[in-house]
């Protein structure tokens, strides 16, 4: 059952980290807030009432303030997804007591249990920031779940991650089995299929059952089970210039050394087709991606089979051999 929809509203990134699936040469844009307001009343007009904005990174957007509001009038209650190194100077000063009610969680990225593995990734002196505005947000009563990436270098510290996050009272971690992109595999922090799947058992079998925090595996889905009910069958995604894309993660990836184009994952403009139409061909999509899931044909058992489905890592035959 559609129940929210994640928005990019930017598509600006102050990190460069080098396992971003986003495309970053094609242009930089922000949602303007008339496009914003257009899909808050096309969402009231058929009851969905919640939002997550993403991006990009949201605190980047230059009339943040007047994104909150817009939420608040529309009465859409809404989280957003932050890499937390400006939340503190950017997103915290705006939820004050008009819009605290209406802001529901913080999702913050944490790929490490020290600076030294976090910041490998993302960006030099960024733990910190992410660590004091999960510390901020708790001291306020805000929920705060965390997305924390798995690569080679590491898979050792799976439960000091978890360890940290129950400490700083994270509600919600989830780890994520991650889709490949050109500087994963160029600088070997790609794991192979043994080494997630060796993550996955641990997970499974030692910590989900250990935590009273809950836990997750992202990016993956488990094999005693065939469907995947993963982010499409729950919500709508619109993109920073107002288009469905069938998955927040198929929103504008990374094709190697060119633009993106948008695919089959685009179902249309939500200013040209509106929220209804753009409902219809999202659950027609469902469908037929529900097909392929059950019959097997295709192999889809994570994102990366997806991401594949949808065209979108033919870039990936510049790194392929017989050796990989």
């Amino acid at each position: 059952m559609i129940n929210t929809i994640a928005i990019d509203i930017t598509n600006h990134c102050n990190f460069d980290c080098v396992h971003c699936l986003r495309d970053k040469l094609g242009p930089r844009a922000h949602m303007g807030p008339d496009l914003l307001e257009y899909i808050l009343k096309q969402m009231g007009s058929v009851g969905i009432e919640s939002a997550c904005l993403t991006g990009g990174e949201a605190a980047l957007h230059p009339q943040l303030d007047r994104v909150f509001a817009l939420l608040k009038d529309h009465e859409i209650a809404f989280s957003l997804v932050s890499n937390g190194f400006l939340f503190l100077e950017k997103i915290m000063p705006l939820l004050d007591d008009a819009i605290r009610p209406c802001f529901t969680g913080a999702c913050f990225s944490l790929d490490g249990a020290t600076a030294q593995s976090h910041d490998r990734i993302r960006k030099e002196g960024s733990y910190e920031r992410v660590i004091e505005a999960i510390k901020a947000c708790v001291k306020k009563g805000i929920p705060v779940s965390v997305k924390s990436i798995l690569h080679n270098e590491n898979l050792g510290e799976i439960q000091k991650v978890a360890f940290l996050c129950a400490s700083l009272g994270v509600q919600s971690l989830g780890f994520v089995i991650l889709t490949p992109t050109p500087r994963l595999i160029s600088e070997g922090l790609m794991p192979s299929a043994p080494a997630y799947e060796e993550a996955v058992h641990f997970i499974k079998g030692r910590m989900i059952p250990a935590f009273g925090m809950r836990i997750e595996i992202e990016g993956y889905s488990d094999p005693d089970y065939k469907p995947r009910f993963c982010n499409p069958a729950h919500g709508l995604s619109v993109d920073h210039e107002g288009n469905f894309i069938f998955c927040c993660n198929l929103s504008h990836p990374t094709a190697g050394d060119v633009p993106n184009t948008l695919g089959k994952e685009c179902l249309g403009n939500i200013t040209e087709i509106g929220i209804e139409e753009g409902i219809l061909r999202h659950y027609r999509m469902l469908a037929w991606f529900m097909e392929k899931v059950m019959s097997g044909a295709r192999g889809i058992r994570n994102c990366t089979d997806c991401f594949r489905l949808f065209g979108k890592l033919d870039w990936m035959k510049a790194y392929e051999s017989p050796d990989h």
